[in-house]
């Protein structure tokens, strides 16, 4: 798939070696087996895309007098289809780069076998054990890198919602009938008189609207973030909102559910909560003995877009959240 996205390529260094140094044979299997890890993190691209566009594709009908508004063409399960099929290729885009490891450092397990790194219950199908078998303290610097990627909260996240959508439950997404009546216009919504500009105007209040009152119910997923922050600034010479957002001169500024976070998914589920102990659930439900969580269609969007870039990043080595 060379050449077709953004997306570098998986293990870019890992690839170079073996061009470099392994035979023809070996050098094949290893390229069929990267065109799988390569194919999954770019359908996990594109299905985040169609997850998210459910917040903003849609058409704005206006009433005449520009008092309320419709968004029509509005599919909100096409949130939840986009984000589980996000999950599952960027788990399984790094499920196949185990694979690949086992196939290139011959560790002995039948490539339909390997079920994971570091798994306690049965070592004989762990690829962490049998590296550490085959090649004992040779294999240490390897094992504590791969570790790294495996061990964190990014990786647990998506292992565990991985897990309950295949084989407990499945994520459901909760609309007010409200969103698909009018939504009334509050006046700080300023309606310009040119026609051409009043749909780019509406947008952002009806992102909002979909965005904080359509909810998503599915097994803990979201990450907790540092704080939330509500701030309003009116009418005042020069204004500092929490977290250094700074107002102009005259100033009315509102801010509203502001998340902010400390670190990356790349950390340890431990060190990361102790930086970010705040969660943005909006509650809890107990649904067939099980607990899942309730959030806003942006948070829930937002975790999708993380875990994804942090399955980039393990793969590749490169950011993949766009920052």
């Amino acid at each position: 798939m060379a050449g077709d996205n953004w997306l570098e390529h998986a293990f870019p260094e890992t690839t170079r070696w073996v061009d470099s140094n392994l035979g023809p044979t070996v050098s094949a299997d290893y390229h069929q087996y990267l065109y799988a890890v390569d194919y999954h993190l770019n359908q996990a691209e594109e299905s985040f895309r169609r997850a998210s566009s459910t917040l903003h594709e849609y058409s704005p009908l206006v009433s005449k007098e520009k008092r309320v508004v419709i968004p029509l063409h509005f599919h909100p399960g096409a949130l939840v289809v986009g984000g589980d099929a996000t999950v599952r290729q960027v788990a399984s885009a790094i499920d196949t780069g185990l694979v690949l490891m086992n196939q290139i450092l011959e560790a002995g397990i039948a490539k339909t076998k390997v079920r994971g790194w570091g798994i306690r219950k049965d070592p004989r199908q762990d690829l962490r054990s049998a590296i550490g078998r085959k090649y004992g303290a040779q294999a240490d610097s390897l094992i504590k890198g791969v570790d790294a990627a495996f061990n964190p909260i990014g990786y647990q996240l998506l292992r565990e919602y991985r897990d309950w959508v295949t084989h407990r439950g499945a994520p459901e997404v909760i609309v007010p009938d409200s969103l698909y009546g009018p939504l009334p216009i509050p006046p700080e919504v300023r309606i310009p008189e040119d026609e051409r500009l009043v749909e780019s105007a509406l947008r952002g209040f009806i992102f909002m609207e979909i965005g904080e009152k359509t909810t998503v119910r599915c097994r803990p997923f979201v990450p907790p973030v540092q704080s939330i922050i509500n701030a309003d600034s009116t009418n005042e010479t020069r204004s500092l909102i929490p977290a250094g957002l700074f107002s102009g001169v005259p100033a009315e500024v509102h801010v509203k559910g502001v998340r902010m976070s400390y670190g990356s998914l790349s950390e340890s589920r431990e060190s990361y909560i102790a930086k970010n102990p705040v969660s943005v659930s909006t509650g809890m439900d107990l649904v067939a003995g099980e607990e899942l969580e309730r959030c806003t269609a942006i948070d829930y969007t937002n975790a999708l877009w993380a875990v994804k870039g942090f399955g980039i990043e393990v793969l590749t080595g490169h950011n993949g959240t766009g920052r």
